[in-house]
């Protein structure tokens, strides 16, 4: 992988394990930095999907993050709804 891509690999592991964080916690978790982290993994994860030139492995590393992504929404849901309620307000 080339350092472009390493960079966005990189910014995306940042965005979701914030993300993670936040599915983790109670209520009075800060929604808008949430949502700034989730848009952020979902701009940076959309790369994957796209004819943008990511090499396979950039690729790879960036669908994998989706899919953990998707294991650690299921698993606040119902693990720890109080957090999911607080993106409800």
């Amino acid at each position: 992988m080339n350092e472009l891509e390493l960079t966005i690999i990189s910014n995306a592991r940042t965005a979701l394990e914030n993300v993670k964080n936040f599915y983790q916690r109670d209520v009075g978790a800060d929604r808008d930095d949430y949502f700034k982290n989730l848009y952020a993994l979902h701009a940076l994860t959309k790369l994957a999907a796209e004819d943008s030139g990511m090499s396979a492995d950039g690729v790879k590393a960036l669908k994998k993050m989706e899919l953990e992504h998707a294991a650690a929404f299921g698993a606040a849901v119902v693990e720890n709804p109080t957090a999911m309620q607080v993106l409800g307000q």
